[in-house]
């Protein structure tokens, strides 16, 4: 009884063959392999562009808070013998602030500086007018980003102005790991003419 059953089964019209079926699993497999490949190449581009976006974002906060930081300087000259790693080292007075600061670099991010000079009671610093590496604090927070992103005073200049002022010149760059991701270059004029 079986054997007719099987017979009618292997004859029938109403289904699909074996070669069919098989074409149809190769072409469905092909399929899922473009559809992965490309995928793959999305979540790349995808992640290349967050990292140039938080570059950018990077960049735009570091430019904002040096400028800041610069154009409210006065009172602004060298320090003799000192080096924060971006060439001389220009003490400034902040009308922002308060203090006379320095700009430099840290591990990964740009930091602002006291400048040691005569304590409140009128008795003076051991070294007044030093270069005080204590009291170093971020200018921006760079671990914010998650990339590992972070940014560098490359160079800084001052050019007095005879008529009172000046302007700043000064070189960012935004990195990450071995990859610099930006440089820019920015110039300052200081709105502060004491």
């Amino acid at each position: 009884m079986r054997a007719p059953r099987t017979a009618r089964a292997l004859r029938a019209d109403d289904g699909f063959t074996l070669g069919e079926v098989l074409v149809t699993v190769l072409l469905v497999g092909l399929l899922t392999l473009a559809v992965a490949a490309g995928i793959g190449v999305a979540v790349k581009a995808c992640g290349s562009i967050k990292q140039a976006t938080e570059a950018n974002a990077l960049m735009g906060n570091a430019v904002t808070a040096v400028q800041d930081e610069l154009r409210f300087a006065y009172d602004v000259e060298a320090v003799s013998g000192a080096s924060s790693g971006v060439g001389p080292v220009y003490a400034f007075d902040s009308s922002v602030r308060g203090y006379r600061l320095y700009l430099a670099n840290d591990a990964n991010t740009i930091t602002v500086n006291g400048v040691n000079a005569a304590n409140p009671e009128g008795t003076a610093d051991p070294l007044p007018g030093t270069v005080d590496t204590v009291a170093a604090l971020p200018l921006l927070n760079t671990d914010t980003s998650g990339t590992g992103a972070s940014v560098q005073l490359d160079s800084l200049t001052w050019n007095p102005d005879p008529a009172g002022g000046g302007l700043w010149a000064f070189s960012l760059t935004v990195s990450n790991g071995d990859y610099e991701a930006q440089s820019k270059t920015i110039t300052v004029r200081t709105v502060n003419n004491w």
